[in-house]
């Protein structure tokens, strides 16, 4: 999220988060060889996910 927000193109931190969410499923389909590691991916969402709710809830902090 860091990384949309300092590029300057997205405004909101709901849009940041929609853009997130949209390059974690971009990240997941490009990683789909074909013989996936389904662990490997999963757990790498898993905490993408993570790091994004933690990013989220030091938003709601601030207001």
């Amino acid at each position: 999220m860091r990384e949309i927000r300092e590029s300057g193109k997205v405004i909101g931190v709901e849009r940041i988060a929609i853009m997130a969410a949209l390059n974690i499923a971009h990240d997941f389909l490009a990683a789909r060889p074909a013989d996936p590691d389904v662990a490997a991916v999963r757990a790498r969402v898993e905490r993408l996910g993570g790091l994004l709710d933690q990013a989220l809830a030091q938003q709601d902090n601030l207001f």
